[in-house]
């Protein structure tokens, strides 16, 4: 439908890829039929696990494109005390930066985040590809662009809240138009918009 985000799964022949030190756990490449809405995997319990993610974000005010993780289970409570792993957020009027962040703390308004920014030296997210990661263990996550470290959180970085990050969670993808931190698109944003994601990987650490 004209006007409305999309994004896309391109199909590529699966390999068997493993960065150094690692062992292939699940590769998840392929197309899959949803428009305009997240799309989800369940994963088992984590010890030790690389989570890559090939993907050419759009752009443009308002255009909110997000990789993120919730938890499959209700351990801590409610959102924000549950945590939420941001692995990749972009606001479309910044196409040449990202961000990483987890979400944490009390119940609303006393809900915390910490994270940061990365930006890129020269050109943009939405004009090629790049791959988005974290590396996540027992009381530590590491984010990474095209493998540059940018950012790691552990319970210290949480004080004096608890650490919610060593339960179960699930990948989500989606395409989001407007909100508070990002506002709503203007008479320079075009669509159609489109999260193009070539593909989703996790391995495990040998």
């Amino acid at each position: 439908m004209a006007g409305l985000p999309t994004f896309q799964f391109r199909y590529r022949k699966p390999r068997i890829l493993s960065p150094a030190g690692y062992e292939q756990y699940v590769q998840a490449p392929g197309r899959f039929p949803y428009r305009n809405r997240g799309v989800a995997w369940q994963l088992p319990r984590l010890h030790r696990r690389r989570f890559e993610i090939r993907a050419k974000l759009p752009e443009g005010q308002g255009v909110w494109p997000a990789i993120w993780m919730l938890p499959s289970d209700q351990v801590y409570g409610g959102w924000p005390k549950k945590g939420e792993i941001d692995i990749v957020e972009m606001v479309g009027h910044e196409p040449n930066t990202i961000h990483g962040t987890v979400h944490y703390g009390s119940d609303w308004p006393g809900n915390q985040n910490r994270g940061t920014s990365y930006t890129l030296d020269e050109g943009k997210f939405s004009s090629d590809f790049h791959t988005f990661t974290i590396e996540w263990s027992q009381n530590e996550i590491k984010w990474f662009v095209d493998d540059e470290h940018y950012l790691t959180v552990t319970p210290s970085s949480l004080d004096p809240h608890p650490y919610p990050f060593n339960e179960r969670f699930h990948i989500l993808i989606n395409l989001a138009v407007g909100g508070n931190w990002l506002g709503n698109p203007n008479s320079t944003t075009e669509f159609p918009q489109s999260l193009i994601v070539d593909y989703v990987r996790v391995y495990t650490l040998k």
